[in-house]
């Protein structure tokens, strides 16, 4: 699953390996990106700003249903699935920025905010870790290793650099 650039929005694609076979997943005229696929690969988690702002929804891969996940003010972008259905995800809001989880059960948690920019969670395998970029200044960002427990840790992996941070 990838973004594709269409004009002046993004949509979703799917790219089956074996027969090369390229479709488009969404074709609203909104922006989708930032997809990921679910635990189970039935569907993809996906930012949207069809809403007037970012949000995050998901759309299965057999019917097309889309479904909105949250709904809160500011804009939602990098979702990252876990191996247990947790969806990681930068929110911005103003000079604000958090990491946050929306459980299975629908619940938000907010693991880590900051006045930084922050960008890209992955999960660790096992989902007990979650990686991150935070910007430190226009031209540095640093690495950041979060453990999610009581008490939560966060760890810096890398010092002040000129990272590109992605997943």
């Amino acid at each position: 699953v990838y973004q594709r650039r269409s004009g002046d929005q993004w949509d979703l694609w799917l790219l089956t390996l074996s027969t090369r076979e390229q479709r488009p997943l969404t074709t609203s005229s909104s922006d989708e990106r930032d997809p990921d696929f679910t635990a189970d690969g039935r569907a993809v988690v996906f930012a949207s700003d069809r809403t007037g702002h970012y949000c995050l929804w998901s759309i299965t891969l057999d019917g097309g249903v889309e479904t909105q996940l949250t709904e809160e003010t500011g804009t939602a972008s990098s979702p990252a699935v876990s191996e247990y259905g947790q969806v990681a995800y930068v929110l911005a809001r103003g000079h604000e920025w958090s990491i946050r989880v929306l459980g299975s059960d629908g619940a938000i948690s907010v693991l880590h905010s900051s006045v930084s920019r922050l960008a890209a969670p992955t999960w660790r395998p096992g989902g007990g870790a979650l990686i991150f970029g935070e910007q430190d200044s226009a031209q540095t960002s640093r690495l950041q290793l979060l453990l999610p427990g009581e008490p939560r840790v966060l760890k810096s992996l890398s010092r002040s650099e000129d990272l590109f941070v992605t997943r």
